[in-house]
């Protein structure tokens, strides 16, 4: 769903009768509460893909971290957050990837600006690698707007995650 209200997406999900798999919203301006109640209604949502849509903050971030008592998206498989801004930090990004790789099906995370965020925290950038190892997809450095759904890494993919920006650009 692409340029729709607020209001249009919460009617969405009072009037849909049906267990919703996959949802994609692009530049749809949503506060954290609303939404937070849309996502606990969503249990059945393997894919959920945010494109300017919601502040991307370390409290959404703490909301999507996987917790036994409550959990939100307990289906999740496949996360796609892209936003200009960089208003979360990589530290409670990777508690929430690691909090759903240990006890959901996720198997694919995007998240952008994230590149840029773990290479200023070296725990974090070592920690992503062994997860990649561990066979988690991690995609970074997409065109935007990221509306794919293909989420498989290259090798350069790969490569980037050591280097910086920079240098990365140069040949």
């Amino acid at each position: 769903m692409r340029d729709a209200c607020e209001e249009t997406i919460l009617s969405l999900c009072k009037r849909s009768s049906c267990a919703l798999q996959y949802l994609g919203l692009c530049f749809i301006p949503l506060s954290f509460l609303p939404f937070s109640i849309f996502l606990r209604a969503m249990p059945s949502l393997t894919v959920l893909v945010l494109s300017n849509c919601v502040a991307i903050t370390d409290e959404l971030l703490a909301f999507l971290t996987y917790h036994e008592g409550q959990p939100v998206l307990p289906q999740l498989k496949r996360l796609t957050i892209c936003h200009h801004d960089e208003g979360f930090s990589a530290l409670v990004t990777l508690q929430m990837i690691e909090s759903r790789w240990d006890s959901t099906p996720l198997a694919a995370v995007r998240i952008e600006p994230m590149a840029k965020a773990a290479q200023r925290h070296p725990r974090v950038l070592r920690r992503i690698v062994e997860l990649i190892e561990e066979g988690l997809e991690f995609g970074h450095n997409f065109s935007w707007p990221c509306e794919s759904d293909d989420y498989s890494m290259s090798e350069s993919d790969d490569s980037s995650l050591s280097e910086s920006d920079d240098s990365s650009s140069s040949s």
